[in-house]
This record gives C-alpha cells, sequence and structure tokens, in this order.
C-alpha cells in the first residue's frame, strides 16, 4: 500500500391449476414409451376423380403471457395464468417464498433466501438450486432456492428420513419442476455500488474485503488517489480505518480498489490491479474490513 506518510421480500403465490393428460403411449422394447400411431398402408393408392382442398394450417398457439414483479434484489417472470388464477404477495426479510392456497391453508413450495439461511439446509427434506448473487443493501450474496419434498399425503417430512414415493412440493400440488420456477427469477447484477457521503468517504456499513493501495493522513489526498482510480477502471472508495474492526486502531484514510464479499473476489480485483499496463497498484493487498463500528 502507499503512503504519502447477505423475502426483501416474499413472494407468496396462490395459484390453482388443472392437469391433463396427453397423448396415447405404448411400451417399446426397451421399457420407454412412445406415442402410438395408426399404420398406413405402403401400396399405391389410385388417383382421386377430385382433389380435396388442401385445409388451412392451424395458427400456432399464442406466447403465453408474464407478468413482470420486481422485489428488493431479485425480478419474478410468472406466467400471467398464475396470476389469474389468484395469488397474494406478503414481503420477508430477505426471503421470497412461494406459497399454494390449498384447503384453506398455504402450502410451501419454494422459498428463495439470500442470507444466512441461503447456505443452511432446512430441517425438512429438499432440494436446494442456486439463483445467483444478488446485491442488497450494498452487499453482494448468494441467493438459493430450497425445494421441499412431501409424501404421498403432499406433507413435508424430517430431512433424515427416507419416504417411499416423496417428490418435491410444486410438482405434488401443481405438475411444476424446480426447473420452471428457477427460469422465473432473475437476479440484479451482483455488485456493490460505489456510493460515497458529502465528505468523500464510502457510506458502506456492511463487512468487506478490500483491496487496500494507498493510506494517508490526508481526506484530500486520499478521494485524489480513489478518483484517479476510478477512472483506470476500478470502484475505489475512501474509508476511515478506526471506523472498522479490522483496520488500523490509529485514524488513516484509506483507499480500496474494490469491495468484494469473497476473497476469491478480492483476489480478481488485486490481479487487475497488479497487472494493469499503467503500474501504479504494485504494493497492494487484500484484507478484511472487519465490522462497522463507526
Amino acid at each position: 500500500m502507499r503512503s504519502s506518510c447477505r423475502f426483501c421480500a416474499t413472494l407468496v403465490l396462490a395459484l390453482s391449476v388443472a392437469l391433463c393428460g396427453c397423448g396415447k403411449a405404448v411400451e417399446t422394447n426397451d421399457g420407454s414409451q412412445a406415442r402410438e400411431v395408426e399404420e398406413v398402408s405402403t401400396e399405391t393408392a389410385e388417383p382421386l376423380a377430385e382433389e380435396e382442398p388442401e385445409k388451412d394450417a392451424e395458427e400456432p398457439a399464442e406466447t403465453d403471457a408474464v407478468t413482470t414483479t420486481e422485489y428488493a434484489c431479485i425480478t419474478v417472470t410468472m406466467p400471467s395464468r398464475y396470476e389469474e388464477m389468484g395469488r397474494a404477495l406478503i414481503e420477508y426479510e430477505q426471503a421470497l417464498r412461494l406459497e399454494y392456497a390449498y384447503n384453506g391453508d398455504r402450502v410451501l413450495l419454494a422459498e428463495v433466501d439470500w442470507d444466512e439461511r441461503a447456505a443452511i439446509p432446512y430441517e425438512i427434506k429438499e432440494e436446494r438450486w442456486d439463483v445467483g448473487k444478488v446485491t442488497y443493501q450494498d452487499s453482494v450474496a448468494d441467493a438459493v432456492m430450497h425445494v421441499p419434498y412431501v409424501d404421498a399425503d403432499g406433507k413435508t417430512f424430517y430431512g433424515g428420513l427416507e419416504v417411499d414415493g416423496a417428490v418435491l412440493a410444486p410438482e405434488y400440488y401443481l405438475g411444476l419442476s424446480p426447473i420452471e420456477i428457477r427460469s422465473w427469477l432473475h437476479t440484479n447484477v451482483g455488485e456493490i455500488p460505489v456510493s460515497a457521503r458529502e465528505d468523500g468517504l464510502s457510506t458502506r456499513t456492511i463487512e468487506f474485503y478490500g483491496v487496500w493501495a494507498y493510506a494517508s493522513k490526508d481526506l484530500g489526498e486520499a478521494i485524489a488517489f480513489a478518483n484517479d482510480a476510478r477512472g483506470s477502471g476500478f470502484d475505489a472508495e475512501v474509508f476511515l480505518t478506526t471506523d472498522w474492526e479490522n483496520l488500523n486502531p490509529e485514524p488513516w484514510f484509506v483507499v480500496s480498489l474494490g469491495c468484494a464479499q469473497t476473497e476469491a473476489a478480492a483476489v480478481g480485483i488485486l490481479e487487475n490491479a497488479l497487472y494493469l499496463p499503467a503500474g501504479g497498484y504494485d504494493d497492494a493487498y487484500i484484507k478484511f474490513s472487519g465490522a462497522y463500528v463507526g
């Protein structure tokens, strides 16, 4: 370093859907199924005295309309038919829930979490699906979709049990696969925006891995260095060390070339700094900020 001296919102969807069978299937020699078709004679047919007019081809079915709803860090694009069947929305802290109204009760079909619950399996039997990184309250976090299993009666059960005939809840109640539900979810960019107070210090209050490149007792000098770094493509921010638990207890104004939620992401920022053609950041290094105490 140079020196001059993790619903949000929760999604509650009340849906009802009628499922119908389609086509007749027959079993093949290898045990798979294929659609049964009528035999067609291979004999040459006599020409018709008068050909029948060709029927107009059927118009393709219209693409399903969708309803788009934006939340704190996830946009949901869901087929409108579910909206028309009835839906209720309830927001929770850093979670988005998909529920189904059934017999006067609400059944959990899936939940997306982007706080500590994202990394912790539920007590009930479930599958977990990666949704992607989200930005929430100036912090980047991983979002995960939890999809519970249910038994033959549609009830969830303890994760340590093995239950015959268990299926995923959205498939049991609505014939929906987790893949389809996952396709409705679109995360925001997943980058921490640069934001500064009127005095030039960062507004950040969430702990992070910094890529530290400059320190000064003069705030103006630190701000100037950060501005130059932004001109080189870095999301540089200025901090006061005494505002952070893991930084120098002596007051210094320091500049981080970027702020990351994982050490691996910070390594990427550092590599860009070290290989910058113009140089200038050869002594930059990574250090965790610790909690905000300012």
